[in-house]
């Protein structure tokens, strides 16, 4: 079986990415070529890359910092039309098609992992090398992220599951804030029960969400107090109990935030009294 290889690894200077092609050979001296370009097969007369892997001359590659002894049962290939921006070392299926295990580097990427037909498919990690910084490990289809995975970059992280590299179902999301979120997602949105943490505006809240808002029933820990019951588009709405600094005991209905409307009051004491409410402002006292 023919070998054809070509590999870069990334180092990071002043801030930029450069490739160098770095190749191990047994019986010969080192091939070293730094650039862009990836090695073009030598003339003929040449000793060339597929005739030392064929001999079985070249002992290791380095790929992306990754230091690979040569494996009989693999290819090697540059992906593509020999692009200079793109490298894999790994498995190839019969039509010359990535798949298995395989290193793949782009001039932003790095993924180490399972393919299928030429797409991450299956266990992976992928890393970028922009701004971001991310990283992914974890399933894969069809190139997507998909089923379990863990997305971090910088002091962010999600674990959890993923439907074609959204969000959806269980999961877990810390931020760089210190905000935590654990609960179900759906198109990358908090939907459905979860608990939200927000230590810096000293909210807590346990509840149902939906499109990223409190929807639905739940309990809110703010500065104000603990509010117990309806929401609707991140705001209080419908029937509840809030227990304020007081420590009094407000049953009542919310509208758009505020308390409206007749509700009844309990003092520290156990004192009770009917207060009307005008969009969050006592209008009367009813005993």
């Amino acid at each position: 079986m023919g070998v054809t290889w070509c590999s870069y690894c990334y180092s990071e200077k002043e801030g930029e990415l450069f490739f160098e092609i770095s190749v191990k050979s047994r019986g010969s001296k080192d091939i070293i070529n730094k650039g862009l370009s990836p090695i073009s097969n030598p003339e003929p007369e040449a000793e060339s890359p597929l005739k030392m892997a064929a001999e079985d001359k070249i002992e290791m590659v380095s790929v992306l910092g990754e230091k690979l002894k040569f494996n009989p049962n693999y290819e090697r290939f540059v992906y593509g039309e020999r692009r200079e921006d793109q490298a894999y070392t790994g498995q190839l299926n019969k039509d010359n098609e990535m798949e298995g295990y395989g290193i793949l580097g782009t001039n932003t990427t790095l993924y180490k992992g399972e393919f299928k037909h030429s797409l991450y498919n299956g266990r992976g990690i992928l890393k970028t090398f922009d701004n971001t910084k991310q990283e992914y490990e974890g399933n894969f289809k069809k190139g997507q992220y998909h089923n379990y995975g863990i997305l971090s970059y910088g002091n962010y992280k999600y674990q959890g599951n993923w439907d074609r590299d959204t969000k959806d179902g269980e999961g877990e999301e810390y931020f760089e804030d210190g905000t935590y979120y654990k609960g179900t997602y759906k198109k990358d949105k908090r939907s459905g029960y979860g608990i939200l943490k927000q230590p810096k505006q000293g909210l807590e809240y346990e509840g149902e969400f939906k499109n990223n808002e409190f929807d639905g029933k739940g309990t809110l820990k703010t500065l104000e107090g603990i509010y117990q019951g309806d929401f609707l588009c991140g705001k209080k709405h419908g029937n509840g109990v809030l227990k304020n600094q007081k420590n009094q005991i407000i049953k009542g209905t919310w509208i758009n935030d505020y308390l409206h409307g007749l509700a009844s009051v309990t003092s520290k004491k156990n004192k009770n009294k009917q207060v009307e409410y005008v969009k969050g402002l006592k209008k009367s006292n009813k005993y």
